[in-house]
């Protein structure tokens, strides 16, 4: 392979021949940590890091049947109302540790027969993970009381999580996700070359269409307001508007999408939930500069630092190269 002048500078000698880098971390906003929100996010990766798994526990209501709030009236409820141990954080748990038993388990299955990866095979075993740990999530949902056929859409609604799982090997990343985690590609010189599509309340077509509705029956804060969203925009196919969440809905896996980013072997692979999407990329949905330049300098670091102090509630981000 002829590589381009550039990577013959000092600084790219260095780290082209870093094999199986992989760093990961989770951050929290402090004033949620000084009112005792429980961290939601989740991440694994197997031994080799060339299986990686992130997901976002969805936040639930306080026990008193209200949204957690931004106020002295609504840190309060937060401490002593807000499920802690969080099962939105148990759900995104069993879905990073499964995930990557699933997928390791096929990848050994196929390597013991001689059989090669294609992207028809990963995007049939990505599916049936998706599936089997949503209905794993139903199970444990209905043994906590969970009627699917009578749902409350309040403090009763069914706990779950968003997520995202790679693959990386010989140049192919193969993904999967839903809703607003999603996958990257990342050049050493910090250029975003590949990247899935938000397909969270945030994403095109999303919430910025079905707002208004919402905050006419009185917004997120109000009963009425996240009945709709829970009801009408979660797992609900019909609504062209609506994002999908994996709580043991059936309708939850019309949302998981598959797909195949190509990658050069001193590229990035960055894997994140949305609380990170927001800081890593602008509103024209290209990397920031200020995060490029970390990335392609190896500062993960102070990039860890700076997506702390950046983060609104909660992110994870996992890198690989």
């Amino acid at each position: 392979v002829r590589l381009p002048a550039w990577a013959f500078s000092k600084f790219y000698i260095r780290f082209l021949f870093v094999k199986n880098m992989i760093h990961g971390f989770q951050v929290e906003n402090w004033k949620a940590k000084l009112v005792g929100f429980p961290m939601e996010d989740s991440y694994r990766t197997n031994n080799h890091g060339g299986i990686i798994a992130v997901a976002d526990g969805v936040t639930q209501d306080c026990t008193t049947g209200r949204a957690p709030r931004k106020s002295f009236s609504g840190a309060f409820d937060i401490r002593f109302n807000y499920p802690n141990p969080s099962r939105a954080k148990e759900i995104a748990d069993l879905f990073t540790s499964e995930s990557i038993k699933y997928v390791a388990s096929y990848l050994d299955y196929k390597e013991e027969r001689g059989k090669q990866v294609n992207s028809d095979n990963m995007n049939r075993i990505f599916n049936a993970t998706f599936s089997d740990i949503n209905y794993l999530i139903s199970s444990i949902n209905k043994n906590q009381g969970t009627d699917y056929n009578n749902l409350d859409y309040l403090s009763g609604y069914p706990p779950g999580c968003t997520a995202a799982l790679v693959y990386d090997k010989n140049g192919e990343v193969f993904w999967s996700y839903t809703t607003d985690c999603g996958v990257a590609i990342v050049s050493p010189r910090g250029d975003l070359k590949s990247r899935t599509t938000d397909e969270g309340p945030d994403g095109p077509g999303k919430m910025s269409d079905y707002g208004g509705e919402v905050n006419a029956v009185g917004g997120w804060k109000s009963a009425e307001g996240r009945t709709m969203i829970r009801k009408k925009f979660r797992n609900n196919p019909s609504e062209p508007r609506s994002c999908g969440i994996l709580n043991g809905m059936p309708e939850a896996i019309s949302y998981a999408k598959t797909g195949i980013f190509e990658r050069d072997p001193w590229d990035y692979v960055l894997t994140y939930t949305d609380g990170i999407a927001a800081i890593l990329f602008n509103k024209d949905g290209d990397i920031n500069g200020e995060i490029a330049d970390l990335i392609s300098h190896g500062n993960f670091k102070v990039l860890e630092r700076l997506c702390k102090s950046k983060v609104s509630n909660q992110g994870t981000l996992v890198i690989r190269r």
